[in-house]
This record gives C-alpha cells, structure tokens and sequence, in this order.
C-alpha cells in the first residue's frame, strides 16, 4: 500500500501528539469498525473522552466517524469519499462555537482540529497494520448501513 506525502504527514503528526492528546476516560465509544479488534483501541477511547468533554458525546462521535471515513476512502479501494456531506459535516464541526469559560472560539476549533488529526494518525496507522482486515470491516458497515455509510460512496450494483 503506497501513502502519499499528506497521509504520511497526518500519521506522523497524529502519532506524535497521541501520548499527548489522550488522557483519562476511556469507553466513550466503540469504533464503527467492530468487527476488526483495534490494537490502538484504547488509545482512541482515551481521544473519545476527551473530545467528548470539549465538545459533547454526539460530536464526538461525529469527529471520530469522520476521520474513519477519510482513513477508510485513503486506504480502501473502492471506497471513496461522499465529498458534499463529508465536507458539509467536517465545515460544521469546524466552525462550531463550542467555547465554554476563558476558552476562546479559535482555542475551540484548533482543538477540535487538533483531535481530528490524531484520530486519523491513530486509525491510519491501524489500517496499515490490519490491511485487508480493516477494509473489510469497513466494507460490512457499510453493507449494513452503518455510520460509514454516511460518508462513503456506495458503489453501482
């Protein structure tokens, strides 16, 4: 599997900042990829209790099906992004006033950006581990309707 020079950056940066970006509090939610065991599972539900203290479990759970919808349409053939509502969503999430306290809006949606890209590095680095296993089971959410059906183009029958 070749990467380009944006998807390896994105890795490196996302495994760079994961010691630092996660925290307490996991078991905020389980990957749409259930049925491929996530070495770096932990590590995500560590990103999910954060992310959701900063911006709410149904943001969170958005921001983290994102990305796996951009690692699945990078790593998968056959799995390309659904652009408009992919790019409709991320735009909302980014613009978001989420501040809370001293926080300002920019502080808010560079830590919401910031949590993006570690949840890409993570689950980059997970695709390239597992290969055809991760595929797969983004493969069968998507069958089955799942969340990343929602970001993902379904191929013509």
């Amino acid at each position: 599997m070749k990467l380009g020079n944006q998807s390896l950056t994105i890795l490196l940066f996302g495994l760079c900042l994961s010691p630092f970006a996660i925290a307490s509090g996991h078991g905020s939610r389980a990957s749409t990829l259930s049925s491929v065991h996530l070495k770096l599972e932990l590590q995500l539900e560590r990103v999910d209790g954060r992310v959701t203290k900063l911006a709410g479990e149904a943001d969170q759970k958005t921001l983290r099906e994102l990305a796996e919808a951009s690692v699945v349409a990078d790593s998968c053939v056959g799995m390309p992004l659904d652009d408009e509502p992919f790019k409709a969503q991320l735009k909302f999430l980014a613009l978001k006033d989420g501040r809370t306290g001293q926080e300002t809006n920019s502080d808010y949606q560079n830590r919401m950006r910031t949590y993006f890209g570690v949840y890409i590095g993570l689950l980059e680095a997970e695709s390239i581990e597992r290969g055809s296993d991760f595929c797969a089971a983004a493969q069968e959410d998507i069958r089955k309707k799942g969340p990343l059906s929602r970001w993902i183009k379904r191929r013509p029958n």
